[in-house]
């Protein structure tokens, strides 16, 4: 009786393609992202041990800042751990996680305004 299958583990429930976590397949999902380039990617966490920021993909041949704007919101870094309730949100890193809301910042303007 159930209509929707669960999403595939690189991926989160309303389709936003997990970097650390994705396979070949999950990648391709993005747009301009084919085999060669998903395989390039998955190299690239490897050789890293893992994505720090979403900017990390600009190190794949074929992705620069206009291919990595449109791809920004339809990523996330990490899977979201969701807290049952606590309050206890203070030990930093966490932050991190957000990918579609920092990566104008990190890619834009920084928070300093003085030239």
């Amino acid at each position: 009786m159930a209509d929707e299958a669960p999403p595939p583990s690189g991926m989160t429930a309303d389709g936003k393609v997990i970097l650390n976590q994705a396979t070949i397949a999950d990648l391709r999902h993005l747009p301009g992202i084919g085999q060669k380039r998903a395989e390039a990617i998955i190299q690239l966490r490897q050789k890293l041990g893992k994505f720090r920021r979403v900017t990390d993909l600009l190190r794949v041949k074929g992705i620069g800042p206009k291919r990595l704007k449109q791809l920004a919101p339809k990523m996330v870094l990490d899977a979201e751990v969701r807290a049952a309730g606590g309050e206890g949100g203070s030990s930093g890193g966490v932050g991190r996680t957000e990918v579609g809301r920092g990566t104008a910042t990190a890619t834009g303007a920084s928070t300093g305004a003085g030239i």
